[in-house]
């Protein structure tokens, strides 16, 4: 969720709120509940898709950015640090996708931005190979900026057409 457009003196305490509920609270309580369990069945997955928006600020936009910028510090406190490989964090951070977020309209114009296929393939790609606890699990969790997630497209779509 977010609420673009305002600066911190323009916008309510309750637009602010409700944007750290959905974005930052939300991710902890699936966290809080779900990592137990998964723990006690021997492995799973937590993906969470955060953005560049949680690493780079814009003034018109804080209420967004304090949610991604506290969702990249759950996951780097908590997911980076899970016990003996029992389950798999990953943090992802695209930039532009095109979507309606925001009040945005995906457009032939910029089909530069990723799509949100590319996301889903990305963040879901590790977890058709690896199984949680598994020798071949990374100890360290990926984070992925836009721009890797971009070279990662470019090079599929280079070999395609070679």
């Amino acid at each position: 969720m977010g609420i673009f457009g305002q600066t911190v003196e323009e916008m309510t305490g309750d637009e602010f709120r409700q944007t750290l509920e959905t974005n930052l609270f939300g991710v902890f309580y699936a966290c809080h509940y779900a990592v137990p369990l998964m723990k006690q069945r021997g492995g799973g997955y937590v993906f969470n898709i955060s953005s560049l928006a949680g690493q780079n600020a814009h003034p018109r936009m804080a209420a967004y950015h304090a949610s991604k910028y506290g969702l990249n510090g759950i996951f780097r406190s908590s997911h980076a640090g899970s016990e003996a490989g029992q389950y798999q964090g990953q943090l992802h951070c695209p930039g532009s996708v095109n979507t309606y977020f925001g009040g945005d309209s995906p457009t032939h114009e910029k089909a530069w931005q990723l799509q949100p296929s590319d996301i889903a393939e990305v963040v879901l790609g590790p977890a058709k190979h690896e199984r949680p606890g598994s020798a071949e699990q990374s100890r360290d969790p990926p984070e992925q900026t836009s721009r890797e997630v971009n070279l990662k497209i470019l090079k599929r779509s280079a070999r395609k057409a070679g």
